[in-house]
């Protein structure tokens, strides 16, 4: 057990960690760009992020306070991911599998950062 959290905390899973991070910043700022969200450097902050992915649904960001309630949290993050792959048109198949598969989820995340095949659709009414 001491070897998975040394390899949990150790300084390459922190470098991988912050590549990993940066990669995905990356991939939310050409969401932004796709759903014309004026501000996409906010897509760097870890909080903004999540207000960013609410308004390209079309809700508010203080539907984020939401997530602090557990179970709650799951079931909403469950219908607002369907609404995300909804507003940019992704087939059923791939919205079941990117929610229920992570690491599917966050390769097809990137798909569509830099597919010029997947357009948003979504009506979403941030633009600060």
């Amino acid at each position: 057990m001491d070897n998975i959290f040394y390899l949990m905390t150790s300084k390459p899973a922190a470098i991988i960690e912050i590549i990993n991070y940066i990669i995905f910043s990356i991939a939310w700022c050409k969401l932004c760009e796709k759903a014309n969200v004026r501000n996409q450097w906010l897509a760097f902050a870890p909080f903004l992020q999540i207000i960013i992915f609410l308004n390209i649904i079309d809700r508010s960001g203080w539907y984020g306070l939401l997530l602090i309630i557990p179970i709650v949290n799951i079931v909403l993050m469950i219908i607002w991911l369907t609404e995300f792959y909804n507003s940019f048109h992704i087939n059923r198949l791939w919205i079941v599998l990117s929610i229920v598969i992570y690491p599917i989820g966050c390769i097809y995340m990137l798909y569509m950062a830099y597919s010029e095949k997947i357009d948003y659709i979504g009506g979403g009414s941030y633009r600060y």
